[in-house]
């Protein structure tokens, strides 16, 4: 082989790898920047540093529309309902969920949860009769029977009967103005207001007869 037939496919080997360079840096054989989208198009440098300027600073504000990105809600903004423009995770649901100021959870029913409502909403449960009722009472709360109307609370081991009328005078403490009818309190007032009466007529024949 000659020198000059060396030499040939020498640089025919060093332009063929010149074009797979050129290939690798720019997307094709002719070697152009065209394909670029930055400004400055003289080089593959200036290209290069161009988008790493761009691509250094403080991040867009949350205002700011760009695509593909996008900011969280902190808890505290979740629970205001501040952030219009932030995104809200489940972890913010879940931070916001039975708390003050915040989101009221269903249960499994579909319904929330008493621990949610306010006291008075189930401060009645009703049955439809005592062996409805439930298995434990709660302090604080009246259970009803349907079937008869009765009343009941939960005495820390069993229902007891709310009872709407004494039933008799019998239960009732006596006050101290209202005083119960007795035989002795009769007699004593009766002679209070017209004297000894058996005295009063003896007296009165006696006198009659004089």
């Amino acid at each position: 082989m000659t020198m000059e037939t060396r030499i040939r496919d020498l640089i025919t080997a060093v332009g063929t790898d010149y074009k797979t360079f050129r290939t690798w840096m720019f997307g094709s054989a002719a070697g152009t920047l065209a394909g670029l989208t930055t400004t400055d198009k003289t080089s593959l440098v200036h290209a290069i540093n161009e988008v790493k300027a761009s691509a250094t600073g403080s991040p867009p504000d949350a205002s700011t529309t760009v695509k593909g990105v996008g900011e969280t809600s902190t808890d505290g903004e979740a629970l205001a309902m501040s952030a219009t423009d932030k995104f809200v995770t489940p972890s913010n649901l879940g931070a916001i969920t039975n708390v003050n100021n915040g989101l009221a959870k269903l249960d499994a029913s579909g319904k929330v949860a008493s621990a949610q409502l306010p006291a008075f909403v189930d401060d009645v449960v009703e049955a439809a009769n005592f062996a409805a009722l439930p298995g434990t009472g709660e302090a604080g709360k009246i259970y009803t029977t349907l079937d008869n109307n009765k009343a009941f609370r939960w005495g820390g081991s069993a229902y007891v009967e709310i009872s709407a009328s004494p039933g008799t005078t019998d239960a009732v403490t006596e006050g101290s103005v209202n005083l119960y009818f007795t035989n002795g309190r009769a007699d004593t007032r009766i002679t209070a207001l017209v004297g000894d009466t058996d005295a009063d007529l003896v007296a009165a024949y006696d006198a009659a007869k004089a």
